[in-house]
């Protein structure tokens, strides 16, 4: 069989090696592609490639690998490597930039090794901060220089279980564009008001499953806000309030005792609205129907502009029904609807919900039990 000349001279030991011959500049940047720890691995391949990770310009460090099923004992040990193993990564990379800073763990360290990896970060001009704390991590960094980089572009925390922050009096935030906080309780009103009030370019927001025990305005000050995701957040006594004239697509799932004030129900960039509203039972319905009966209106709104829709929640007739006198409002702009998770709904309701719906082209029932007092034609 004729073979082909690479591979050829792969086989006799002819073949050169090219990618070694690349720029350190260029081999830096296609090692910022992969994890630190496998970027790393790369200084055994020869002389040549031994110090080239250092010229990565994304950081990536998870201490989920160390760890699998090992014992106690074992497990100090493995936090023991991880933790020498990022000193000696950012110590070897005190000269080169960092662009992006991720941080992912599993396991307890102490805060004052959180904030001086954090700081090396911050004091290098990264662009891109994300950190993950699993409930098993029982310490948390100093947040207050997360809130006052100038040069960050994007900032996603995951906190431990509704970890408290409270937002620093020099919070600023001038370039960034994406923001993401998951499983953060913000202590009071007013950090709430300087965390996006610091943010003036802010075109991307997700929420999950945040807190907050307080009254008042959640969402204020974000007039450049293109896409907002809200799922699962608890806002007990306040209200949200989507101050986001430019808002392109929106996402919201959290309980039905929220007043959603849209601020952009005349925007002409509205593209998409996914709405999920629920309650966990009856009991929660009642307790939240005075909320319901004021937020009429703005689910209204919400709704004039959704394309899909999704309802989750043992009560759905009193959300399909709107309006005060009884009368479905028009959702001219819904393609999708889908139902799930109700255990009783009456059908007078979709159909009516249905013939409101003109450009409406699917409909999904997940698990649902419909009560049925004539036969649907």
């Amino acid at each position: 069989m004729k073979l082909g000349k690479h591979v050829n001279d792969a086989i006799s030991g002819n073949c050169s090696d090219r990618i070694s011959r690349l720029p350190d500049d260029l081999l830096g940047h296609i090692l910022s592609f992969l994890p630190t720890r496998c970027a790393v691995r790369t200084s055994i391949l020869s002389t040549r490639w031994r110090y080239l990770f250092t010229l990565t310009t994304c950081l990536s460090f998870n201490d989920a690998p160390c760890f699998g099923r090992l014992d106690r004992s074992d497990r100090i040990e493995a936090t023991r490597r991880f933790k020498e193993f990022v000193e000696k990564v950012l110590e070897l990379h005190r000269i080169s930039p960092i662009c992006k800073f991720s941080l992912v763990c599993q396991d307890t360290y102490d805060a004052s090794d959180l904030n001086r990896w954090f700081s090396n970060a911050l004091q290098k001009g990264v662009q891109e901060l994300h950190y993950e704390l699993s409930d098993q991590c029982d310490c948390a960094p100093d947040y207050d220089g997360f809130f006052t980089c100038e040069s960050l572009t994007s900032l996603k925390m995951i906190g431990r279980w509704h970890y408290g922050i409270e937002i620093p009096l020099s919070a600023r935030l001038p370039k960034l564009k994406v923001l993401r906080l998951d499983r953060i309780l913000f202590l009071d009103f007013n950090s709430v008001e300087r965390l996006f009030s610091s943010c003036p370019l802010l075109e991307e927001l997700t929420l999950k499953t945040c807190e907050c025990d307080f009254d008042g305005h959640f969402i204020h000050r974000t007039r450049m806000l293109k896409v907002l995701t809200i799922e699962q957040c608890r806002f007990l006594m306040g209200t949200v309030e989507i101050d986001a004239p430019n808002l392109a697509y929106l996402t919201y799932t959290s309980n039905v005792g929220v007043n959603i004030v849209p601020s952009w129900k005349y925007s002409s960039s509205f593209v998409s609205a996914e709405l999920r509203f629920f309650c966990s039972t009856y009991d929660d319905f009642d307790t939240n129907k005075n909320s319901v009966k004021y937020d009429r209106e703005h689910l209204k709104a919400a709704a004039y502009k959704a394309t899909k829709l999704y309802f989750d929640m043992d009560s759905v007739q009193f959300i399909l029904k709107l309006d005060e006198d009884d009368q479905m409002p028009d959702f001219p702009n819904l393609s999708t609807l889908h139902i799930g998770n109700c255990p009783y709904v009456v059908w007078e309701y979709v159909t009516s919900l249905i013939d409101k719906s003109p450009q409406l082209e699917t409909v999904i029932f997940e698990s649902v039990s419909i009560n049925l007092t004539k036969i649907p034609m």
